[in-house]
């Protein structure tokens, strides 16, 4: 009489994963923190914000203006007002804003209200929470 038989591999099915076996992690599914290799991009976190400028004004009542204007819109700004050389500069920005399609979406709807706009862009590099890792 023959002895107890290893289970016989039916075509189209996968065998059962034995013991030390990796299995593939489907493609969208996250990784366990301690699965992710270790590397020095863990230590900081970059991001990147935007502004969207629509104006710089000699006058802080034409920045108030421009901000009353914006708000009309639907458009939250803020009026900064911040010393260039020996000349006040008034300017009227939009943001922070995180979202390049939100930007986008923001600049045609100024540029169809006949606005101009200027993007700022801020690039910061922060170190991650030690208390995180």
């Amino acid at each position: 009489m023959p002895g107890p038989q290893s289970p016989s591999a039916v075509p189209g099915e996968a065998s059962p994963p034995t013991a030390g076996t990796t299995l593939p992690v489907p493609q969208g599914a996250a990784v366990p923190p301690e699965a992710a290799p270790a590397s020095k991009a863990q230590d900081t976190a970059a991001s990147v914000t935007y502004f969207v400028q629509t104006g710089a004004f000699g006058k802080e009542s034409e920045a108030e203006n421009q901000r009353a204007n914006l708000a009309l819109m639907g458009v939250d700004a803020t009026v900064l007002s911040p010393e260039a050389g020996d000349k006040s500069l008034y300017r009227v920005r939009v943001g922070p804003i995180v979202s390049v399609d939100e930007v986008r979406t923001l600049v045609a709807t100024l540029k169809n209200n006949g606005i101009s706009t200027n993007i700022i862009k801020v690039n910061s590099v922060k170190p991650k929470d030690a208390s995180s890792r």
